[in-house]
């Protein structure tokens, strides 16, 4: 199973076709979540990509969902975004992480998670800075598959 160490600065990602929300650790506090243009997340990205670890959340094609798979792929094309300027990377699928729990049972399991101290200035009502943020609480074993 996978999971980065507590004192590694990192960042978690979860990935969108045109916006993606990052969430920034440092010693195992979350510092910083967004949900911002591709562009820009990249350009937070790029100047501590040598000494930051990337958590980025993979979607997955399912042979039953082709109706997705076009989504899905724009989707990849993202993630090999932040991989490129990555030097240390990880990629997670979704259901490694959070299982199959609804978003509305998800979300609020991630946010009480969190100390008062890190949810301070932090949009928590963007469920895809949620995600973001939930899958940093799952690398730091702060939070279990499915936010149990």
């Amino acid at each position: 199973m996978f999971r980065v160490e507590k004192e590694q600065l990192f960042v978690s990602i979860d990935p969108g076709v045109h916006k993606s929300a990052l969430a920034i650790w440092s010693s195992g506090i979350l510092l910083y979540a967004e949900d911002l243009p591709n562009k820009e997340a990249l350009s937070i990205i790029e100047p501590i990509a040598s000494r930051a670890y990337l958590v980025i959340e993979k979607p997955v094609l399912y042979p039953t969902k082709r109706k997705q798979h076009k989504d899905v792929k724009n989707l990849l094309k993202v993630v090999e975004l932040f991989l490129k300027v990555a030097h240390m990377a990880k990629t997670v699928q979704p259901s490694v992480w959070k299982g199959q729990v609804p978003k509305k049972i998800h979300g609020p399991r991630i946010v009480a998670v969190l100390s008062n101290d890190e949810k301070k200035g932090i949009d928590l009502k963007n469920h895809n800075t949620v995600d973001a943020i939930g899958l940093g609480l799952w690398a730091l074993k702060r939070l279990a598959r499915g936010g149990a």
